[in-house]
């Protein structure tokens, strides 16, 4: 008598648990889990409490009533949990129609089958009510479809616990710790459902699941007041990062690892002409004709309409470094393309003309200033002209350097000996200025992995730099100097490049330190700017000094693995050498 008064009372403190959580979940019923939990914890209260009154043996009509009503509540719960599950987890299943309609269907069956059991007996044939020990217990004879609800029940509740077990497995910590203690809560009823299968039941035919509800909410109550199961929602980051994507300008595709379409928000399902719901599960070159299939990172893709894509292909992993699939950003490119096409004309024509030209100018101002019947101020005048043709000569030049240099697609990244490149570079303006003193002070010990021809793009134009911006009169004295810098968290190698000159002007630095130029500030040439887009493109920076006299300019370029070169940056560099030339 003892046990059986136990088993009563555990009916009841069950039911008032599950009543209980029900009421305080209410509280948080401005999310769909929420409302769903709120279902879930009063069906279980239900159930335990009709299986109680059952087994109170107040009349035998209570005891079959109460237990036919804990059979109807015990086939729609594992549907509840599962919905409750999806939801929570931000699956969205109720969204589902389908999914709806089939996960309630065998229920559904199920409960009309017992409500109409006194006239067609779909749900069992007989049935009789038995003492034992003290508790009242209907016995059923049931028919096979009971069975089939049986197993169905199992196998839907199964299945909610699978999916906990895929949000242990992908979601962050703090997820993890609810649904290990939902996983708790929903094993429990299921060991107690495998009681009755054992050979000596404490008492046959008594239902034990309803009388451990309680212990199972508790597991929930831990989720709830513990873990803030209700307030940190997993669903919210799922929903957030669907609405992020589903927000963005580019059309996004996500791929599994066997290329099949998992997901892609409204701009690439209008770019491809796809359904999103239909596009889900086929393989990506049915959604995105004619894609080529690359390595991983940038590619181009030309739409149907002509519209040109840049794409960056990347693959994500799960949380144990397992790759699970790829995404795909398609940014549209069109008139960025367009726009580039039309000044890399518009820079190579104009160059081209502006260097002939001008050749022919200089040509003509020389002979004009050797003619003995030229007078001196025409002299004067033609040396002017070639002065200036002779800039716009150089410029144009430079111009070719930034175009041929900065914009190469292929790294080149070998042992570059410093000395060598500021040797060059001092035997460069050596031949083409005279009277100019290039000191060369760099050990022939300094050799580092860089782009030859970027550094020795920069060096050239800083140490010509260094010699034409000069007053006349006093000899251009120019000093190269590199060391590496091991005093920093990763090594640096500096190259400073000094001389006597008039300086920078402050107008000059502040474009370069800016990287803008306007209609009040711009600098007066290329030549800087191809050492700052250079250094870029390497990775360090550019600093300007004023020592006493001249000018002191001082690269910095890590190395290493701080180190990088072109990749990333040069399409930058590629619209910006258009902009200026």
């Amino acid at each position: 008598m003892i046990l059986a008064e136990l088993f009563i009372v555990a009916y009841f403190v069950s039911g008032g648990v599950e009543f209980l959580l029900a009421g305080i979940s209410f509280r948080y019923r401005d999310s769909a889990a929420s409302w769903w939990f709120v279902v879930l914890t009063t069906l279980s209260g239900l159930w335990a409490l009709f299986v109680g009154v059952a087994t109170l043996g107040y009349a035998p009509w209570i005891t079959t009533t109460a237990t036919a009503a804990g059979l109807v509540l015990s086939s729609a719960l594992p549907v509840v949990w599962v919905l409750f599950v999806g939801e929570y987890l931000g699956l969205r299943l109720t969204q589902r129609t389908t999914v709806v309609a089939g996960l309630c269907s065998v229920p559904i069956v199920t409960i009309a089958a017992v409500l109409t059991n006194p006239v067609f007996e779909v749900a069992w044939t007989d049935v009789s009510v038995v003492s034992r020990q003290g508790l009242s217990i209907a016995t059923f004879s049931f028919t096979p479809w009971i069975l089939v609800q049986y197993l169905y029940t199992n196998l839907v509740f199964l299945g909610g616990i699978v999916v906990i077990l895929g949000s242990v497995r992908n979601y962050e910590h703090i997820y993890e710790r609810q649904a290990v203690a939902m996983l708790l809560g929903a094993l429990i009823p299921l060991a107690a459902g495998a009681v009755a299968f054992t050979d000596v039941p404490p008492i046959e035919g008594l239902e034990y699941i309803p009388m451990v509800l309680g212990l199972s909410g508790l597991c929930f109550a831990y989720a709830l007041f513990e873990s803030r199961f209700l307030e940190v929602d997993p669903s919210h980051r799922r929903i957030g990062e669907e609405k992020v994507i589903e927000g963005f300008e580019d059309g996004v595709v996500v791929v599994d690892k066997r290329g099949c379409v998992l997901s892609l928000n409204g701009q690439a399902a209008a770019l491809f002409d796809v359904d999103q719901r239909t596009a889900f599960g086929k393989p990506l070159e049915a959604v995105v004709p004619d894609f080529p299939h690359r390595e991983l990172g940038h590619t181009n893709y030309v739409g149907n309409d002509g519209r040109r894509y840049d794409v960056v292909r990347s693959a994500f992993e799960d949380r144990h470094g397992r790759r699970i699939g790829e995404s795909f950003v398609f940014r549209d490119v069109t008139l960025r393309e367009v726009q580039r096409q039309r000044l890399e004309v518009l820079n190579r024509a104009l160059r081209h003309n502006v260097r002939n030209e001008m050749n022919v100018v200089t040509g003509y101002a020389e002979l004009i200033a050797e003619d003995a019947e030229t007078s001196e101020r025409s002299r004067t005048f033609a040396t002017q002209i070639h002065e200036a043709s002779t800039r716009l000569v150089s410029l144009s030049k430079k111009a070719r350097t930034v175009e041929t240099v900065l914009t190469e697609d292929d790294a080149a990244v070998t042992d570059v000996s410093i000395r060598t490149v500021a040797e060059e570079s001092a035997q460069t303006v050596r031949t083409q200025y005279e009277d100019v003193d290039v000191t060369v002070t760099v050990s022939p010990e300094i050799s580092v992995k860089t782009d030859r021809q970027i550094l020795s793009a920069v060096l050239d134009e800083l140490v010509e730099n260094a010699v034409v911006h000069h007053s006349d009169g006093d000899v251009p004295q120019v000093v190269i100097r590199a060391t590496i810098d091991t005093t920093t968290e990763s090594r640096e190698l500096v190259i400073e490049v000094e001389d006597n000159g008039d300086g920078i002007p402050e107008g000059e630095r502040h474009v370069i330190d800016s990287g803008t130029e306007d209609d009040l500030r711009h600098g007066s040439g290329v030549g800087l700017w191809l050492v700052r887009w250079g250094m870029t493109i390497l990775g360090g920076d550019i600093t300007f000094d004023e020592p006493a006299e001249g000018a002191l300019v001082r690269l910095r370029i890590p190395l290493g693995a701080d180190a990088h070169t072109r990749g990333g940056v040069r399409e930058e560099h590629t619209v910006a050498n258009q902009e200026y030339f």
